[in-house]
C-alpha cells in the first residue's frame, strides 16, 4: 500500500506562511507526515500546523487527518489565543474545508469547539 513517491514515519511537504489577525502576526508552520507500520497495521496520513509569535516563541499546534473535515487542536486555545481564536478558526475553516474543530483537555480529552465560536 504504500507509495513511492511519499515519505513515511518523518515530515515532508514543508510550507511557511504569517496571518495578521487583529494586528497580531502568527507565524505558521506547516507539514505533512504519515505515520505507517505494516506490521503493525496502521497508517496515519495528517498535516500539523505550528503557530508561533513574532519572536519565533511556538504557541500551540493543530493536527488534521487528510480522510477528515475536523481539526485538533493540541491544547486549549482559549488559553492562548482567546480573542484571536474566532477568527484564526475562519481562516482555518475557508483554507482547509473543516466542519469541525476540537481541542485537547488533560482532563476531559478532545473537547468540541462550539460553532458560534466561528
Amino acid at each position: 500500500m504504500l507509495e513511492k513517491n511519499l515519505v513515511y514515519n518523518r515530515p515532508f511537504e514543508f510550507e511557511n506562511f504569517v496571518w495578521e489577525i487583529n494586528e497580531i502576526k502568527y507565524f505558521i508552520n506547516k507539514y505533512r507526515q504519515i505515520d505507517c507500520d505494516n506490521e503493525a497495521d496502521y497508517y496515519y496520513d495528517f498535516i500539523i500546523l505550528e503557530f508561533a509569535d513574532i519572536n519565533g516563541d511556538k504557541l500551540f499546534s493543530i493536527r488534521k487527518y487528510n480522510d477528515e473535515n475536523r481539526m485538533s487542536f493540541l491544547c486549549n486555545p482559549y488559553l492562548i489565543v482567546s480573542e484571536a481564536l474566532p477568527n484564526i478558526l475562519k481562516k482555518l475553516k475557508i483554507k482547509y474545508q473543516i466542519n469541525n474543530f476540537y481541542y485537547l483537555d488533560i482532563d476531559r480529552g478532545y473537547q468540541r469547539i462550539e460553532q458560534d465560536s466561528i
